[in-house]
C-alpha cells in the first residue's frame, strides 16, 4: 500500500505540483503513477487550473483500471 501525505491547506500548491511531476518523470511504478497523477490533479483543482486537473485526473483513472488499484 502506497502513503501519500498530502495537506493543501499549509503547502505552496506550486511546490506541490512540481514535486508531483519530478515523481512522474523518474520512472515511478505504475501503482505510484496513479497516485501521482491523482495528488497532481487535486493540486492543480485547488489553484484553478481546470484542464491540467482533467488531464491527470484522467490519467490518473485509467493507471487505476490497467493496474486494478
Amino acid at each position: 500500500m502506497y502513503k501519500v501525505s498530502v495537506n493543501f491547506l499549509t503547502a505552496n500548491n506550486a511546490d506541490q505540483n512540481d514535486s508531483y511531476s519530478k515523481g512522474v518523470e523518474c520512472s515511478p511504478t505504475e501503482g505510484e503513477t496513479y497516485y501521482l497523477l491523482y495528488y497532481r490533479g487535486l493540486a492543480f483543482f485547488q489553484v484553478d487550473e481546470w484542464d491540467a486537473s482533467l488531464r491527470d485526473l484522467d490519467a490518473a483513472q485509467q493507471a487505476q483500471i490497467t493496474t486494478n488499484l
